[in-house]
């Protein structure tokens, strides 16, 4: 579905943010970047919509070299979700996940039951937040609103940037899983970007660990938890992990006594 084939940015002054990146993402999968700041997940992110292009290397969706597609519908083919959402914050909750349908010609008819039905499937009731402002919904509503445009026009790739980063825990929990049940609902293929790894261990069918541009390890979640391969992934997955295991038992035994 997504090739990534020996990429490499480098910016002005020479700074290379990514170096010879090589990665398959298959259809339907989940695969999150993961790394700690500055490793070049985010860059890697916004080079499959070209958002910015490449200095070396190939990127192929379906085959096609991205190079080669009009920028403007790659991106709209392509949904995309960043933390904070970016929402207008003049337009209302329809009118903000109307925006890409109205932009290429969709009928007023089509746009509103689309928006009413990605409404639904975000868990926003329509008749209670289809006309309110970003300003009168919580974090965690914008956010849904953002998700929900970003599936507008019925992409086949979600490409999600910290997406649930600025969310508090029982909210970022709810969110987590219900964009896990779209993503399977609708056969999306999504990479995300995270710096969490227990967001990446719930979420992904595999976890690519980036470390000053490189991919230093690609592969499921039980895999890395049971063979991190370098000092890099065990540094990265350790404490979050031990964390994970002791909350587990925690429950578990409070379960047992209860």
């Amino acid at each position: 579905m997504i090739n990534l084939e020996n990429v490499t940015k480098r910016f002005a002054g020479g700074a290379t943010a990514v170096d010879d990146v090589s990665l398959e993402i298959r259809q339907g999968e989940l695969v999150v970047l993961v790394g700690e700041s500055g490793c070049g997940k985010t860059t890697t992110l916004r080079l499959i919509n070209r958002l910015i292009d490449p200095t070396e290397g190939t990127i192929r969706i379906e085959g096609d070299d991205i190079l080669t597609q009009n920028v403007v519908s790659l991106r709209r083919s392509i949904g995309y979700v960043i933390q904070e959402v970016g929402l207008f914050p003049h337009l209302t909750a329809r009118e903000n996940v109307s925006l890409i349908p109205r932009m290429i010609g969709w009928d007023r008819s089509r746009t509103r039951d689309r928006s009413t039905e990605l409404l639904n499937l975000v868990n926003l009731d329509p008749d209670e937040y289809a006309d309110r402002l970003p300003r009168q919904m919580s974090g965690g509503q914008r956010q849904r609103v953002g998700i929900a445009r970003a599936l507008a026009v019925e992409p086949r790739i979600m490409l999600m940037d910290e997406p649930f980063g600025a969310i508090d825990p029982l909210n970022r929990d709810e969110l987590q899983q219900e964009f896990l049940a779209i993503h399977k609902r609708l056969n999306l293929t999504t990479v995300m970007v995270t710096h969490d790894i227990g967001e990446a261990l719930l979420l992904a069918d595999r976890i690519a660990v980036m470390a000053q541009g490189n991919i230093v390890r690609c592969a499921t979640p039980a895999e890395l938890a049971q063979n991190p391969g370098s000092e890099t992934v065990e540094r990265l997955i350790h404490d979050p992990l031990e964390r994970s295991v002791k909350l587990a038992a925690l429950v578990r035994n409070g379960n047992d006594h209860g």
